[in-house]
């Protein structure tokens, strides 16, 4: 039933033009029982206005990764669609021992 309902939830996803990544990723980390998190994209991460976001926001978004991980040590996998940032979802990946994987 679960693998039925996240199917039709992707479903029924439609692009916006933002790539909120901090907001989805703290939600993704309130899930307290959560041990592994798949982060998929098609963009680069953006802010609520759909700019995309420069490198020291980036990196302040992948910092705050870290100290949510801090004692909780959840991977975060990530899947690239065409479009995504490869080095964003590979770092992302590469700091929480997750695994990218770049779908085009």
């Amino acid at each position: 039933g679960n693998k039925r309902d996240s199917l039709k939830f992707i479903e029924n996803l439609k692009a916006n033009g933002v790539t909120a990544a901090y907001k989805a990723l703290v939600t993704a980390f309130e899930c307290s029982e959560a041990d592994t998190i798949y982060f998929i994209s098609d963009g680069s991460p953006t802010d609520d206005q759909g700019q995309p976001l420069q490198q020291a926001a980036i990196q302040q978004l992948l910092d705050k990764v870290k100290q949510l991980n801090k004692f909780r040590k959840v991977k975060v996998n990530t899947i690239g669609l065409k479009g995504s940032s490869r080095s964003f979802m590979s770092a992302l990946a590469d700091l929480t021992g997750g695994e990218f994987k770049q779908v085009d």
